[in-house]
C-alpha cells in the first residue's frame, strides 16, 4: 500500500491516474461505469425463538412482537469492504475510489432445525438506538416453510453504521410473529443480500 501511495504521488503515478480518469471521462461513464458490488453476508446463525414464546407451549396461538435472543453482530467490517473494492477496481485507482453506500437489499431466514410452517406472518426490524430499520414482512396462510425472504420497502443504507461502529457492536433485532408456537424446536439463520456502490472521488 505504501508503494502504491508513493507511486500515485509520483509524476508517473499521477500521469497514469490522470490518463485513466481521462479515458473514463471521454467514454462518458465517469463515476457511473463502476458496477455495484453485490454479496451475501450471514448475520446470524443458530438463532432460537425467544424463551417467552417457547414457554407459552406448543400449539398456542401467538401474535407477539419481541426481540430475538441474540443481537445481530456479523456485519461486514471496514477491512472487508476495502478488500471487496480492491478486488473489483484496478490497483492504481484504489486510492481514488469512494464508497457511496452499503445497502441491505433483502434478507433470508432459513431453518436449520424445524421449520416456519406454524407461522403465517413474520416481520423483522433492526434497532439502532432510537432508529428503527424495517427489514420487511412475509405472510402465507399455509405457513412460511423452511426458508423465506424479507425485503425492505427501500434498501437500508448501512454505510454510516459500518464505518463508525465500535468493535463488536451489535444491533438488536425485533421480530413480530403471528401463528402458533411450533411443535418442534426451531433454530434458524439470517443472511443478507447487500450491495456496495462505489465511484471515483477526487
Amino acid at each position: 500500500m505504501q508503494l502504491l501511495k508513493r507511486f500515485l504521488n509520483s509524476t508517473a503515478g499521477r500521469a497514469a491516474a490522470l490518463a485513466a480518469i481521462t479515458t473514463l471521462t471521454l467514454s462518458g461513464c465517469l463515476g457511473g461505469c463502476i458496477p455495484p458490488i453485490s454479496f451475501s453476508a450471514t448475520l446470524l446463525n443458530n438463532v432460537s425463538l425467544p424463551q417467552e414464546i417457547i414457554l407459552l407451549g406448543a400449539g398456542t396461538n401467538i401474535d407477539v412482537t419481541t426481540d430475538l435472543p441474540q443481537g445481530v453482530c456479523n456485519f461486514p467490517t471496514q477491512e472487508q469492504l476495502q478488500q471487496m473494492v480492491s478486488t473489483y477496481v484496478p490497483s492504481f485507482l484504489v486510492n481514488l475510489i469512494k464508497v457511496d453506500s452499503a445497502t441491505i437489499d433483502r434478507v433470508r431466514l432459513t431453518a436449520s432445525q424445524g421449520n416456519f410452517n406454524d407461522f403465517t406472518f413474520v416481520g423483522l426490524t433492526l434497532l439502532q438506538g432510537d432508529t428503527r430499520l424495517p427489514l420487511g414482512q412475509a405472510s402465507s396462510s399455509s405457513g412460511l416453510g423452511t426458508s423465506f425472504q424479507l425485503q425492505p420497502d427501500v434498501p437500508l443504507d448501512m454505510l454510516d453504521f459500518l464505518l463508525n461502529r465500535a468493535p463488536g457492536e451489535c444491533l438488536n433485532a425485533e421480530v413480530s410473529i403471528i401463528g402458533k408456537v411450533p411443535q418442534n424446536t426451531l433454530t434458524f439463520s439470517l443472511a443478507a443480500d447487500m450491495t456496495v456502490t462505489i465511484s471515483l472521488g477526487f
